[in-house]
């Protein structure tokens, strides 16, 4: 999978037909970009992320259910227990799933690192992936030097919207 995902991003950033974008925080302040992103969205987002503090990221999220945007995340164990966003935007009525990995044994237990949202469709009707090292925290954005790629591709969509089901369906312990 990860070698289909790869050989994407290179078609797409060899081929004229999809802008990718590339931001480095602090400089391009990812925070704002990505709440433009969640504030255009029209249908659905779907997040994967690991660590996830940051409460302007999180009413973003709130304000797009309130558009009748559905809303779904999945976060690793050890960060959706620690994170008041996940609580708020459960009670907001978004979809929010914990990643339990398949190890039994705490010591042996991967983490779901992932980093990334999805976009069904904007206003000119575009699926858009979000993905880097960007966790969404304060620290993230104004301290750490992150990077987020943005692009828009079905076929990339499509993979990442494919790894998103599979976090989602791994049992709990």
């Amino acid at each position: 999978m990860k070698k289909l995902v790869f050989l994407l991003l290179f078609v797409v950033s060899t081929t004229h037909a999809s802008p990718i974008s590339v931001y480095f925080s602090p400089d391009d302040n990812l925070q704002n970009r990505l709440i433009e992103l969640i504030d255009g969205e029209k249908k659905e987002i779907k997040i994967a992320i690991y660590t996830f503090t940051n409460r302007r990221i999180a009413s973003a999220l709130n304000r797009a259910k309130e558009r009748g945007v559905r809303v779904e995340l999945v976060a690793d164990v050890s960060s959706a227990k620690e994170s008041l966003p996940y609580g708020t935007l459960e009670k907001k009525g978004a979809k929010v799933h914990t990643f339990f990995s398949e190890a039994t044994r705490p010591s042996n237990r991967a983490l779901m690192h992932h980093k990334f949202a999805l976009f069904r469709e904007n206003e000119r009707g575009e699926h858009i992936v979000w993905t880097g090292s960007f966790n969404f925290t304060y620290k993230a954005t104004r301290q750490n030097r992150e990077n987020a790629v943005v692009f828009s591709d079905q076929n990339v969509y499509t993979a990442f919207s494919e790894e998103f089901k599979r976090l989602i369906s791994v049992p709990k312990e």
